[in-house]
């Protein structure tokens, strides 16, 4: 056995000599870097990486988890929609007033952009509210308490988790607050060269190949009303917001959207079985029942209704009125954020998470916040306003999706650029029907690819295909649906490229396949 192990590393030493040779003699290189220079790193510590994010001018750093995706990198001068903001080695928002005590009792925000605090100072976050607060009703011979923050914007739940998990002995929680929020739904981000945060690919969902984010989104709608505006697109087209659909990825209508849903749900019923092993206080902070899109609250409170029954629900908003959110953004302002933690105080106070002194009373929130806190609910109506969610999300379902005017639009799960083409995948959400109509073309620049195939599949199954040839000709294809047991719900149709490019597009490379024109149902 060390025989063999021997020979092996001595070839591996004659390669490399032989190829240190060959680079010298031939291109005047070496495998060691220039001369008089230290052999390049392939691999950094720690402490490397952190010096060079600090030269970047994003916000984020990469984390080596590909489940957590970025965190920010360090920096005291970092901006949040222009506020400044500190972040630490761990890629976390600094506590104000510095590390905390060793004999503390930490109370961890766990969330995204919400628990971060978008567009806040550090003395404005929950976590930064909430310690204030509890250490002013807290008993005489209480210990000190230390709030932190474990959130970056664009995080999703699993990103969430497991950087939790992965820096728990750490973070040492000993109480634990988690936010819920829509875009949990959403695909992990990684980071670019400069530091931003970019789509990729999520190893965590179904089909890693199909990016699903609120951003890719955004951009497509942005590029869209620009055509119209101007005069590229006759504004007479210009559907009506009922008329772009209900959102596909928060609807809660077909598998793509239940699974997310199942998945978002596991991670609170995890975390709560994480806390319980560690002996650590969990509960579940809302930030607001109505305000998102599809009714996104409902329906993860049915599904802990059945997964994480007896987890603690921190009401929040009913809808955050417009003086508890920034300007012209869904994020809770200074105000907002005061009113989150004031009723997460009384909470973790009610349960005996943490002492409070005699004669101690919280401070008020403001008329507008106290005007809009929600109530608890029962089971009963927590499943009659989901069931009305996904009812009025059905209603919204157009027939047709017209990617050129945003007809029907938001039942494309993920797959469009920002110019309307197609990427990698698409998955859209249309209403029951008898046959699949399908209009497309290749994109100018794929030439060199041939006939671009597009796989048609509905609710998993194949169905046939579609070729793009390279010329750009618009070509139509037909399918039957398959019948199904519940023939009045929504369909799931899926489009897989067997070929795609890199195509640019105002400065920016995006990859796509060709142009998806129209889905339609008939």
């Amino acid at each position: 056995m060390l025989r063999r192990l021997a020979l092996s590393l001595g070839v591996t030493v004659l390669v490399l000599l032989a190829a240190e040779g060959a680079l010298s003699l031939f291109a005047g290189r070496s495998l060691l870097g220039p001369r008089g220079a230290a052999p390049a790193a392939l691999l950094h510590d720690d402490a490397e990486r952190l010096a060079l994010s600090r030269l970047t001018e994003g916000i984020y750093r990469y984390h080596p988890d590909p489940l957590v995706g970025m965190v920010l990198k360090p920096g005291d001068e970092l901006l949040s929609l222009g506020v400044p903001f500190s972040s630490d080695a761990l890629g976390l928002r600094v506590r104000p007033g510095g590390a905390p005590p060793d004999d503390a009792l930490r109370v961890v925000v766990l969330g995204d952009s919400v628990a971060f605090g978008l567009g806040l100072r550090d003395d404005e976050t929950i976590a930064a509210q909430l310690e204030r607060i509890l250490h002013d009703v807290r008993g005489d011979e209480a210990r000190e308490v230390a709030c932190l923050t474990v959130g970056a914007p664009g995080w999703n739940h699993a990103n969430a988790v497991r950087f939790l998990e992965d820096h728990w002995q750490t973070v040492r929680p000993d109480v634990l607050v988690y936010l819920p929020i829509e875009n949990d739904l959403a695909d992990t981000f990684t980071v670019t060269e400069a530091g931003f945060r970019r789509a990729g690919v999520d190893l965590s969902q179904r089909d890693p190949w199909l990016r699903v984010d609120l951003e890719s989104r955004q951009a497509y709608t942005t590029e869209l009303l620009s055509r119209y505006a101007s005069g590229r697109l006759d504004t007479a087209g210009l559907p009506a917001d009922a008329q772009v659909g209900p959102p596909a990825l928060t609807s809660d209508l077909s598998d793509e959207s239940r699974a997310r849903y199942d998945a978002d749900a596991a991670s609170i019923a995890h975390l709560a079985a994480l806390c319980a092993r560690n002996d650590v206080p969990f509960a579940v902070l809302l930030y607001q029942e109505q305000g998102y899109a599809g009714g996104y609250a409902w329906m993860l409170r049915e599904r802990l209704l059945d997964v994480a029954p007896d987890v603690p629900l921190v009401p929040g908003f009913d809808e955050a009125p417009q003086a508890c959110r920034l300007p012209g953004n869904p994020h809770p302002d200074a105000a907002g954020t005061f009113a989150l933690a004031r009723w997460t105080a009384e909470a973790l106070l009610a349960r005996g998470f943490l002492d409070r002194g005699a004669d101690r009373p919280l401070p008020d929130v403001s008329d507008e916040a106290a005007a809009h806190h929600a109530s608890g609910r029962t089971a009963d109506t927590i499943r009659a306003r989901a069931r009305e969610a996904r009812q009025e999300a059905a209603a919204l379902l157009e027939p047709r999706i017209d990617i050129a005017t945003g007809l029907g639009t938001a039942q494309i799960y993920g797959g469009l650029n920002p110019d309307g083409s197609c990427a990698l995948r698409m998955l859209a959400l249309l209403p029951p029907g008898e046959r699949l109509v399908l209009r497309a073309r290749a994109e100018p620049g794929g030439e060199h690819l041939g006939d671009v195939t597009l796989s048609v599949a509905v609710d998993g199954h194949g169905v046939g295909a579609l070729v793009l040839p390279p010329d750009g000709r618009v070509v139509r294809a037909e399918f039957a649906l398959p019948a199904r047991p519940e023939p009045d719900a929504p369909f799931e149709v899926a489009l897989t490229p067997d070929a795609w490019f890199a195509d640019g597009f105002k400065g920016r490379t995006q990859l796509t396949c060709g142009r998806v024109l129209a889905l339609e149902v008939r």
